[in-house]
């Protein structure tokens, strides 16, 4: 079913702002989260990094999730939390909206998950690559065109 643009414009409202809200959230957490002493750049706790990198992850996915209902591509549901496969189904539409989605997931998922890469600095640059996939979605203002 082609969603029109009423539908479009409601499903870019609801999921920009849910997005925004998760990653205002993760960043929160990082401001909160116990540093290593003397270093000031460093998370302390690897399950305060998880939450942090796994909150600013979800903000992407439902951003990305939206991104596709706008589109039109309805992913298979065993298929959808599949990031390859999400990202290929992405790459038909916006090939540089996948390239933020790939630096996205190796940066929050393996870097800092899976790696532990606890620098703060490293943790932003994941952020900016989930801004980018959010900001797709971003609701346009009132008059201007889709």
């Amino acid at each position: 079913m082609i969603a029109t643009a009423k539908d479009q414009k409601a499903i870019k409202t609801a999921a920009y702002k849910e997005a925004i809200r998760y990653v205002k959230e993760a960043k929160t957490f990082m401001k909160k989260a116990p540093k290593d002493k003397g270093y000031d750049d460093f998370i302390r706790y690897k399950r305060d990094l998880r939450k942090i990198c796994n909150t600013a992850y979800k903000g992407m996915s439902v951003a990305l999730d939206a991104y596709l209902k706008i589109h039109n591509i309805v992913p298979k549901r065993e298929e959808r939390s599949n990031i390859y496969y999400m990202q290929r189904l992405v790459r038909k539409i916006d090939i540089g909206l996948s390239v933020d989605v790939y630096s996205a997931h190796n940066i929050l998922r393996w870097g800092c998950c899976e790696d532990g890469m606890n620098y703060t600095g490293f943790i932003e640059m994941g952020f900016e690559n989930v801004m980018e996939v959010i900001n797709k979605i971003k609701p346009t203002a009132r008059g201007a065109a889709l």
